[in-house]
């Protein structure tokens, strides 16, 4: 029979951009398994969800240009026609 054995860790969870992951972990130990689940950070997401609107939003706008489109206004047409 093998002695039972316990330990209580205290774990602070960091993300690479310093933020503080308190709210974005949290225990997820079963019997069996001793685990900690880390979602992704917050303003980590924010960011990427900028970029890439932001990559999106360049693209659309550079093929209206490639298009023909200069700013809303059709390059075939004269200007008195809008």
């Amino acid at each position: 029979m093998s002695p039972e054995i316990d330990v209580k860790v205290d774990v602070e969870i960091w993300c690479g951009c310093g933020e503080w992951l308190c709210n974005q972990s949290r225990d997820a130990s079963s019997r069996s398994q001793h685990r900690i689940e880390v979602e992704p950070c917050e303003k980590c997401l924010d960011r990427a969800r900028e970029a890439e609107y932001q990559k999106g939003y360049d693209k659309g706008h550079n093929e209206g240009y490639c298009e023909g489109e200069r700013d809303g206004v059709d390059i075939g047409r004269s200007g008195s026609d809008q």
